[in-house]
Order: structure tokens, then C-alpha cells, then sequence
């Protein structure tokens, strides 16, 4: 759903009017709160968790001759970034292709610093076989310097959206929550509709509803939990 549709489903949910916005134009100051209250319920929920599947999305890019540094501007996500999935990452050679593909692991960067930016490491050139991240520049760290020739893809999560205009959607462009699950942002309003006009009956439903919403939300879109090997 869009902004407007989801503001004016919120106030149906509240009780506030059965008549629709047609526009955020001229809004009377309880259909105002609604609206900021359906806007930070996006930037709630985008929040609660850094690892949403919905906030991932792609990148690859070409290693250049003797550059150990990549920003998120060279990595072609322009600065929409606020942390790489740091088990996503695979390195190949751009002329075999996916047959040469490797797993890129990551390192720490400390341990970095200690193994590819000392000595004769600090210039030595070959396929990359790490990456850490930046804590400066929050770009990624390639070790060994790499020789030209490589892609390098992975996944990495972007910066939170903000709903600001009528037509700005919650599933569009950006963070793409899918749209079964907007709902949730209609009762995390009316949660705080219930809050600021003392409406019990609306708070025990919005309650509910986002209690069930958020947990099957969570069972979808964050990383299931795995078990790994045994330690003997």
C-alpha cells in the first residue's frame, strides 16, 4: 500500500472517519498525527532488526589493479548502504566466470590490518582471498591487494526509507516489505492513536494484531538459525 492508502486504512482501524483522504493537502490535526504515526511506524520496524531479508540487496563490481579499498560508491550501491552480509561474499575470475567463483570469507579487521596492511603484504598483488570492512569508511577491505580482472558479489543492507509523499510505498523502491505484511504498519499506528486518545478497545486489537504480524514477519524475513558442525 501506498502512504495515503495506509494513513487512511489507520483511520478506518482508529474509528476517525469513514470519510477518505484524497490527499495530505490541508490536514486537520488528528489525521496529521495519524500520518506521522504510520511514518515512524515504517522506521520502527525497519529498525528492529539489522539482518531483515527485505533490506538486502546485490552488489558486484570489478577489482582494480593494485586498489585494496572499495566504497560502497565503487561498489555501485552508492553510499545506500549501512552494512555488508559478511557470509554473501564470493570472488571469481571475470574472464572464466561462475566456474571460478570462490568463497570470499570475512576477517575481522584487526586480524586484517596484522595479516594484509603489514610488510610486504601491504603491496603484494594476487586473487583475493578475504575481505573485512572499513570501520572509517564502512568500505570493504580486500586482501591480497587484488590484480585487476576479479568480480566480487555479494549482498549488503540498505540505508532505512523514510514515507514522506502520498505515493511512496513500503514495497516500492528501497526497503521492499512485501505487501502482506503492511498491515503492520496500520497497527503500529493505531497502537500509538490508542496511547495519545486513551482508546482501550482500539489498543487491544492494534495489540494483537501487531504481536502476530511482527512474529511472522521475524519467521520470514530474518535468517533462520542453523546448527553448526561438530567441535570433535
Amino acid at each position: 500500500m501506498q502512504f495515503l492508502a495506509l494513513v487512511n486504512r489507520a483511520r478506518m482501524e482508529c474509528g476517525v472517519s469513514a470519510i477518505p483522504l484524497s490527499s495530505f493537502s490541508g490536514l486537520a490535526a488528528a489525521d496529521l498525527r495519524i500520518k506521522t504515526w504510520v511514518a515512524q511506524a515504517w522506521a520502527d520496524v525497519q529498525a528492529m532488526h539489522s539482518d531483515w531479508q527485505f533490506m538486502q540487496t546485490p552488489v558486484s563490481f570489478a577489482t582494480v589493479d593494485n586498489q585494496s579499498l572499495y566504497l560502497p560508491t565503487d561498489t555501485g550501491v552508492g553510499t545506500d548502504v549501512t552494512d555488508w552480509k559478511r557470509d554473501s561474499f564470493r570472488c571469481y575470475s571475470t574472464a572464466d566466470g561462475y566456474g571460478d567463483e570462490q568463497v570470499l570469507p570475512y576477517m575481522e579487521q584487526d586480524t586484517f590490518r596484522d595479516v594484509y596492511q603489514f610488510g610486504q603484504m601491504r603491496t603484494n598483488q594476487s586473487r583475493p582471498v578475504v575481505f573485512a570492512i572499513d570501520p572509517a569508511t564502512r568500505g570493504l577491505l580486500i586482501g591480497p591487494v587484488p590484480l585487476a580482472g576479479y568480480t566480487i558479489d555479494g549482498l549488503c543492507y540498505r540505508m532505512p526509507t523514510d514515507l514522506v509523499s502520498e505515493t511512496d510505498d513500503p514495497g516500492g523502491t528501497g526497503n521492499n516489505l512485501p505487501s502482506r505484511w503492511h498491515m503492520l504498519l496500520v497497527w503500529k499506528a493505531a497502537q500509538s492513536y490508542a496511547f495519545y486518545e486513551a482508546a482501550p478497545e482500539v489498543k487491544q486489537r492494534a495489540d494483537t494484531e501487531v504481536t502476530r504480524l511482527k512474529e511472522e514477519l521475524e519467521i520470514e524475513q530474518i535468517p533462520s538459525m542453523i546448527f553448526g558442525p561438530p567441535l570433535g
